[in-house]
């Protein structure tokens, strides 16, 4: 391309406490949390009937046909995430939410004031006597205690007023904090709302006088299929399904009660749930009351309970067979204690895991050892041999070597029933059982490396400083410093890690060669493929390091995989890619080749999840990421399972399926939360950036860098984010900054993904040299690992610096080999590009048709920026006629826009009533409201969309 070409412009484009069962039966719990009933994908768990009554009061609502509704039911129990639910389905009208006030219960018409205060000036339209009254009671004029009928025919009338403009929804939380006076108005407005679009719905944990006679549903608890579903949304870990049972039962269905266990008890402290007795914490004034309940029980009676809470599984054989050794029966059960436990059937538990966890600390410690002694007693060594070894543990006096061992030995089944936090708990407690120093030594190294591989670095820290007061010998050493090492990766300091798994090598080498291996492995790894810090330089030190006979000969296909990668990575850092491709290549089929690869730890998991991606595999990519997902979910290795989900949102982006990505984002969130590991909100900014949120993701972006020291190098995710966001906005000179810092910062993984963004900032900033450079680099890509992904990339980078020649036909072949791939991003890439040349040729209608697919493209995907991108490109060909509904939606409410986007799919109205659970006229009437503000008069002039489930679920309806 001649440099003259294109003068001057090179571009090619224009509260809470823990709930508890108190003593005496009444639930002291704190209100409800807006997401207590949403499940992992965002979707109310159980609540089917409730949202089709309030989907009901909503199409009520819109036909004019007023509405008032109570939402009854005891505290937690799921009436707030309703409201928020309803709030979103009804945004085409004025809502007014109010939750009661306790320190305005006392005040006259305070939660009016609050309802309706700043709408007073419309009271002007009003009825002398109405207008006078409402005014004195919103307090805005002075006079005489108003007549309370006034007020509600004031307060009607206001209402009426309002929903002339739009309809109105009146949402009111906590009823019970209300005002009396305000209770009395709302209950008056809701029997005179026949003929008025004005809608009341009202939450309290019991219906007050003023409403009994008002329509109301009661929301009950969760049934247990719900509650497990809802407990395993909100868990991190594995759990032992038998205390899991225990704890959906001893919920009671109420879904705060069962989200405060892992919101408050991580999955270490709970240990897969042998420790679940003493687990929950406690607040000071519901432990006391626990401990002055338990005083006043007789002996008898309180020694049952104790026993009962010691024992996290509830199965009433072994709880009656412990009772009997004990000198216990079942008629020392009696009222008082039976105000806590519940006999169902076949299990035995308390009314809410907190009050397991109180009766537990209120326990003397001789009795709670006699209890554990108990239950290890009647607990069978063949069919429960973890079980009886944790009760046994717990029944110990002070050292004891047998039940060291048989906490070992147990670890295994352990392992199955809890994870990885399951093994760090057995060992912790088998290694401060040892009496033996130097088996105490080498039991708490174990603990640390499983503590570690749960996820949990800075407890394995604790542990490995108790084993540095003991005598350490050298292999013992070895392993210490390689888990240092493996903490300041996780720490994300790969140049102290360096420093650490170099150290400890050779002293493991001397011992067990295949060890060692790993170490070079993990170190190497480690430099090369790092979440942040140095790379090349770091990579150079560690080859500098490895002995030139390390290749040893692992058996397997995990070991000689982790052989052949240290081998190609080794070729990487010294001859670069096309010497290393070939030993890197041969390193992915391995891990491959077997129907189920190898168990993700933190020596594979940094190849699983890069090797495809520095290879442009993206069969291996999806398949990898998704093992690693898998096998880290259910061993509890939340060690390597961040970086499992940020391969596998990465890959889920890259394929189209943003709403899948979100769910997998929300879940990393919840890992970092409980482990307390070091991580950015990297895969969440990506994500924002691709769907054109412009300010959550510079705000990302800012709290990311103001996280990292300036000296560190880029963080690449963030900078990849930021070159997306900027590509599809048009703002070249900043995406070409982005893309080039992350690309030039020698990580080959993410090197794949930002390329798309090199290329198009490249051209649309005028930057030839560089697309030049990336042309050269991408063809040695395609000769040392060909596939369809890369050819494509190349075939696109090809286009761009022959677009004043013709470009076309390397347009199409990347069109061919990139719809031969998952990616729906990268085929709408090429689609958006090939329109915009066919545009700067003058081809104006091919270019609408190619431009029109791409947008549907980018619709479907959920990109909202790089589909505004794609109208823009439409404008200026002319077909100025079709409207995009999403573009358009600051013109439209989210129903209108949603009902649009349908309509654009081809749904009639019947069918999209039947979805939203509205009527078809009600449809109609939001249509041509729709058609009016766009200025068309057809459903043929809106845009389709692939999105139509998305839009569904956005709402928060049941589809």
């Amino acid at each position: 391309m001649a440099p003259s070409s294109r003068g001057e412009s090179r571009s090619r484009y224009g509260r809470s406490e823990v709930p508890v069962a108190a003593p005496g039966g009444h639930r002291e719990i704190p209100g409800d949390q807006p997401s207590n009933i949403i499940g992992r994908a965002g979707a109310l768990v159980g609540r089917d009937n409730e949202g089709r009554r309030l989907a009901q009061l909503l199409d009520n609502v819109r036909r004019g046909r007023g509405d008032l509704l109570v939402l009854v039911g005891e505290p937690g129990i799921g009436k707030t995430a309703l409201l928020n639910r309803l709030c979103e389905g009804a945004s085409d009208m004025l809502i007014r939410r109010v939750d009661g006030a306790r320190a305005e219960q006392q005040l006259a018409y305070a939660a009016l004031h609050r309802l309706l205060g700043e709408f007073i000036d419309r009271a002007d339209r009003l009825a002398d006597p109405q207008r006078a009254a409402l005014r004195v009671a919103l307090g805005v004029e002075a006079g005489e205690p108003p007549d309370a009928l006034c007020v509600g025919l004031g307060t009607l009338a206001l209402l009426q007023v309002l929903s002339r403009e739009r309809p109105v929804l009146c949402v009111l939380d906590d009823q019970q904090w209300l005002d009396r006076a305000s209770m009395g108005v709302l209950a008056f407005v809701g029997r005179r709302l026949d003929r008025d679009r004005v809608g009341v719905v009202l939450a309290s944990a019991m219906v007050s006088a003023e409403f009994e006679s008002l329509p109301a549903v009661h929301v009950a608890g969760l049934s247990t299929r719900h509650g497990g579903q809802l407990l395993d949304a909100a868990l991190v870990g594995p759990l032992d399904p038998a205390v899991r049972r225990q704890i959906v039962a001893e919920a009671g269905g109420n879904p705060l009660a069962l989200l405060e266990l892992p919101r408050t008890v991580g999955p270490l402290d709970l240990a897969g749930g042998y420790a679940l007795p003493g687990a929950m914490p406690v607040s000071p004034r519901i432990d006391a009351a626990y401990r002055r309940q338990l005083e006043r029980l007789p002996g008898r009676s309180r020694r049952l309970v104790e026993l009962v809470a010691a024992d996290p599984v509830g199965d009433p054989l072994r709880l009656w067979a412990a009772a009997a050794l004990l000198g216990l029966d079942r008629d020392c059960l009696g009222p008082d204690a039976e105000d806590w436990l519940v006999v169902i059937d076949t299990t035995v538990h308390f009314a809410h895991p907190v009050a397991r966890s109180a009766v537990h600390r209120a326990t003397d410690p001789a009795n709670r050892r006699a209890v554990h002694g108990a239950l290890a007693a009647v607990t069978n060594a063949r069919l429960d041999p973890d079980r009886r070894a944790w009760h046994r543990a717990e029944a110990a006096y002070g050292p004891d070597e047998e039940i060291a061992r048989e906490l070992d030995r147990a670890t295994g089944l352990a392992r199955r029933r809890g994870g990885l936090a399951a093994v760090a708990a057995f060992r912790t407690r088998a290694a401060l059982l040892t009496p033996d120093q130097g088996y105490r030594v080498r039991r708490l190294i174990a603990a640390a490396e499983a503590t570690h591989d749960a996820g949990f670095p800075e407890d394995a820290l604790d542990l490995l400083e108790m084993a540095d007061e003991l005598v350490v010998g050298e292999p013992e050493a070895g392993r210490v410093l390689r888990l240092r090492g493996r903490i300041a990766l996780a720490r994300q300091h790969p140049a102290e890690a360096v420093g650490y798994l170099v150290a400890a090598a050779p002293l493991i080498m001397k011992h067990d060669p295949a060890q060692a291996l790993e170490v070079y492995l993990e170190t190497l790894s480690g430099a090369v493929w790092p979440v942040g810090g140095p790379v090349v330089t770091e990579g150079a030190k560690v080859v500098a390091a490895v002995p030139d006979d390390i290749r040893v000969s692992v058996p397997g296909s995990a070991g000689d995989a982790m052989a052949l990668t240290l081998d190609g990575l080794r070729t990487l850092v010294v001859a670069g890619f096309e010497a290393a491709a070939p030993a890197l290549r041969r390193a992915l089929d391995v891990l491959c080749a077997h129907p189920e690869p190898a168990r993700p730890t933190p020596v594979t998991v940094r190849p699983m999840v890069s090797l495809p991606l520095t290879m442009w595999d993206e069969r291996a990519w999806r398949r990898l990421a998704h093992h690693v997902v898998d096998c880290a979910r259910r061993e509890g290795a939340l060690a390597v399972l961040p970086a499992g989900l940020e391969a596998l949102c990465v890959h889920l982006m890259w394929a189209g399926d943003l709403d899948a990505s979100a769910d997998l984002v929300d879940e990393a969130g919840r890992v970092v939360a409980v482990t307390g590991r070091v991580a950015g909100p990297h895969t969440r900014m990506l994500l924002a950036a691709w769907r054109g949120d412009e300010a959550g993701t510079l705000r990302l972006g800012a709290e990311i860098r103001a996280a990292n020291p300036p000296e560190s190098t880029p963080v690449p995710l963030a900078d990849c984010a930021e070159a997306v966001l900027f590509n599809a906005t048009g703002r070249f000179e900043q995406a070409f900054a982005a893309a080039r810092r992350v690309f030039g910062s020698g990580r080959a993984p993410v090197s794949a993904i930002v390329v798309s963004e090199l290329a198009d900032s490249a051209a649309g900033s005028g930057a030839v040299d560089d697309l030049e450079r990336l042309d050269a680099w991408l063809r040695q890509r395609v000769a040392a690992a060909p596939g369809r992904w890369v050819a494509g990339i190349a075939e696109r980078v090809r286009a761009l610096l022959d677009e004043d020649g013709d470009a076309e036909p390397h347009y199409r072949s990347s069109i061919d080999h990139l719809s031969r791939t998952a990616s729906r991003t990268e085929q709408a890439r090429t689609a958006l590009m090939f329109g915009e040349w066919l545009r700067l040729q003058g081809r104006r209608s091919e270019a609408r048709n190619v431009l029109r697919d791409a947008h549907g493209r980018f619709r479907g995907i959920g990109a909202q920026a790089f589909a505004e991108r794609a109208v823009r490109a439409l404008r200026a060909v002319g077909d100025a006629s079709a409207v995009d509904v999403t573009l358009e939606h600051g013109q439209l409410t989210a129903q209108e826009a949603q009902i649009a986007t349908m309509a654009a799919e081809g749904l009639t109205n019947p069918e999209i009533g039947a979805r939203l659970y509205i009527s078809s006229r009600t449809v109609q009437y939001h249509l041509r409201k729709v058609f009016l503000k766009l200025g068309i008069t057809s459903r043929s002039q809106l845009f389709p969309s692939a999105g139509l489930d998305r839009a569904v679920r956005r709402t928060g309806m049941p589809p």
